[in-house]
């Protein structure tokens, strides 16, 4: 019987047969003599990270097996492969055969043995410590860049922020290279360990020595880095700092420099030298340029808009950072929004620079999809769909937006561009542990196409949980507690156009606005010019909202949205606590998974409860809602503990607690505490510790 072979991406071209390679023996390395020493070092380290018994020496003995990685010429290659039906031949595209006596690695171009070690390491999970199976395959892209961004922008101790420690970020570039994930965006900002600008580095930035090993690691996998720093807007880092105010477009606006001061440029050129002290082979350095929201508001800026209009303001700017690169030699990389919204003077951007077109959801986006303008351009263009965005609540990540909105942005962006696609993941209050579901299906779109969506889940949960059960991986769409579009439309009697419906559209904002009780930290902008401001809604504000102004209507709304969660989060508990003893890996990941479906539980019913006591005239409490009141009250303190232990060990430990204490606030607690008191009721761990003052 032939063994069953599970891959992600899905290959091309798999042929497998009844054999079985045993892997308790030795391997030996043979490098074809085309391939630099570099490259024989960095595929050796590729090789031995998947087992250290692959070596470059013969051993001796009689249970020897050789690993030939070859690299061939076209002809050769087409002749191997037949891939007669490509009118050229990808980079990553590769042969990889395993037989009774042997493992042969070929390709074309070097980047294409990258990606067959990359698929013998997840063979060689599947085995076991076994055997490997017979196999040939035969595989190559469908985009040429395939990227996942890592967010660090406003990252220090006093906000909310979930990311991954460095040690969790490199246990996700392992897994994420085994993807197929060529491409590392690294918005590093406050984590970026400055000499000359000490000032805008955190005290919990990393070393010069961990980025070391970051590029030792990226290297290793054939991995481009490309750091992300901010020429204009979100700049928050920089200008909220007294010494650098000089630099901002508006004395009491930290969110943007002013691209009419020359010492702007100088300073930005002064940071990029420092990154490439760290990082000295960048081939690309994305310099954003994002929504910049005050935008020709100083005098010099206002002139200069009088006289040649805004598009051109912001042009020149962008050239002015891209010449910077460009003659050291690296290609400068610009987001899109800001060249859609004013697109009079893009005859002028330099044909080097590479467009990233970020868009997150057909619908539940800001903007429209500006295809026809960017397929009128002639530069380079990388699609960035996302899997953390916008607002959306702090339990979990909405996939259901996000699987859609990858799904549209890699379809409609293969008109434009089969460059590449990098999917983008920002900062938020959620566990950063959620994201590798995302990346994961990003690489699958990226390497092989949209896939299905089940046919994806069963791969997935197999190389990142071990298990064969694909309804494991369904935990994260019940997490999103929002309805997709999809579903919307059917839903709402799949009228004909329903994507243009406005009234329809209206509705499905609503459906996904937020999750009463559980915002996400970005919910409580005054404006949005200033995302330092992560202090989200208190609890008297969410009182007021959902219940005390609310009018009738609206409180049904909410009411009927805190009931559906509720479903959810106890029907993804079911499915979690069901196949507990099946997750074999990432078992920390699976544990968070639970602790947010309890708190989407506990959410769910404290604005239920709430509701009940002070949305009533009576403002009389029974036995029964005391009793509900006072398991809250316990379940706050059990669920802040569980959550606060589970994320310290992939997140930074000093924002372990405030991280926590966003998710679950002290006064929220309180409220809880002072309605039982109102009743006569004294919650059972409060009374422990007056007992223990006594």
């Amino acid at each position: 019987m032939k063994p069953e072979i599970t891959l992600l991406p899905r290959p091309k071209r798999i042929e497998t047969g009844l054999g079985l390679l045993p892997k308790d023996v030795s391997f030996y390395c043979r490098f074809s003599p085309n391939l630099t020493q570099q490259a024989k070092r960095n595929l050796f380290l590729s090789l031995s990270a998947i087992s250290p018994d692959f070596g470059v020496d013969i051993p001796e003995g009689n249970s020897v097996v050789p690993v030939d990685i070859q690299l061939l010429n076209k002809d050769d290659f087409i002749r191997q492969s037949k891939l007669t039906e490509l009118q050229s031949i990808p980079e990553e595209a590769y042969i990889l055969d395993i037989g009774d006596l042997s493992i042969s690695i070929q390709a074309q171009h070097e980047r294409g043995l990258y990606s067959a070690i990359h698929t013998l390491q997840q063979l060689w999970k599947d085995g076991g410590n076994v055997t490997l199976p017979h196999v040939r395959i035969v595989d190559y892209p469908k985009r040429k860049m395939r990227g996942a961004h890592f967010c660090y922008h406003l990252v220090d101790r006093t906000r909310p922020y979930s990311a991954p420690n460095f040690e969790t970020l490199m246990l996700n570039i392992d897994e994420l290279a085994s993807y197929q994930i060529n491409t590392l965006l690294l918005e590093l900002e406050l984590l970026f360990p400055y000499e000359k600008h000490r000032r805008l580095s955190s005290d919990l930035a990393f070393t010069r020595e961990q980025l070391g090993l970051l590029v030792e690691k990226t290297a290793q996998y054939g991995i481009e880095l490309i750091p992300i720093v901010q020429c204009l807007g979100h700049a928050y880092n920089v200008l909220q700092f007294d010494e650098y105010k000089h630099l901002r477009e508006l004395p009491d606006k930290i969110q943007q420099y002013c691209p009419c001061n020359p010492k702007v440029v100088s300073f930005y050129e002064e940071l990029v030298d420092e990154y490439l002290e760290v990082f000295p082979d960048l081939k690309y350095f994305h310099i954003g340029g994002d929504e910049s929201r005050v935008l020709g508001e100083c005098p010099r800026c206002k002139d200069k808009v009088e006289q040649f209009g805004i598009s051109r303001l912001y042009v020149d700017h962008i050239n002015e950072i891209a010449r910077v690169l460009l003659k050291k030699n690296i290609q400068p990389i610009v987001w899109t929004d800001m060249i859609e919204h004013y697109p009079e003077s893009i005859a002028h951007l330099p044909p080097e620079l590479i467009l990233m077109c970020w868009y997150y959801h057909p619908v539940k986006w800001s903007r429209p999809f500006k295809g026809d303008l960017l397929r009128s351009l002639k530069n380079r263009i990388i699609a960035a769909p996302a899997i953390k965005f916008g607002s959306s609540g702090n339990i979990a990540v909405d996939y259901n937006l996000a699987i859609e909105g990858m799904a549209f942005l890699d379809k409609h962006s293969e008109s434009i561009s089969k460059e590449g696609l990098i999917v983008t993941n920002w900062m938020k209050n959620i566990p950063h542990d959620f994201s590798m579901y995302g990346y994961a299906y990003a690489a699958e779109a990226a390497w092989s196409g949209i896939p299905d969506l089940k046919d994806f889940q069963r791969r997935f949960v197999k190389r990142h949980f071990g298990c064969d059960q694909q309804q494991v991986a369904e935990v994260y769409h019940m997490l999103s507690a929002n309805v997709s579009f999809e579903k919307f439309k059917q839903d709402s009697g799949n009228r004909p156009h329903a994507e243009k419906s406005d009234d329809l559209i209206e509705k499905y904002h609503w459906s996904g606005f937020l999750m009463p009780f559980a915002e996400d930290v970005q919910e409580h902008y005054p404006d949005r010019l200033n995302r330092l401001d992560h202090s989200g809604f208190s609890i008297e504000e969410k009182i007021n909202k959902y219940i005390l102004c609310a009018t009738d209507a609206e409180k049904r709304d909410y009411l009927a949205q805190m009931q559906s969660n509720l479903k959810q989060g106890k029907k993804a508990l079911t499915v979690i606590w069901q196949y507990l003893r099946s997750i074999k890996k990432n078992q920390n990941e699976w544990g968070l998974l639970e602790l947010a479906a309890s708190a989407l539980v506990y959410k769910s019913r404290l604005g239920i409860a709430l509701m009940h006591v002070l949305g009533s005239n009576s403002g009389k409490l029974d036995g029964a809602i005391c009793d509900e009141l006072e398991e809250l009250f316990e379940q706050h303190s059990e669920l802040k503990e569980k959550m606060r232990t589970a994320l310290a060990k992939t997140h930074f430990n000093e924002l372990a607690d405030i991280v926590t204490e966003f998710k679950f606030p002290k006064p929220e607690q309180e409220v809880l505490a002072q309605l039982l008191h109102k009743a006569g009721r004294i919650p059972k761990k409060e009374m422990a510790v007056h007992q223990a003052l006594r």
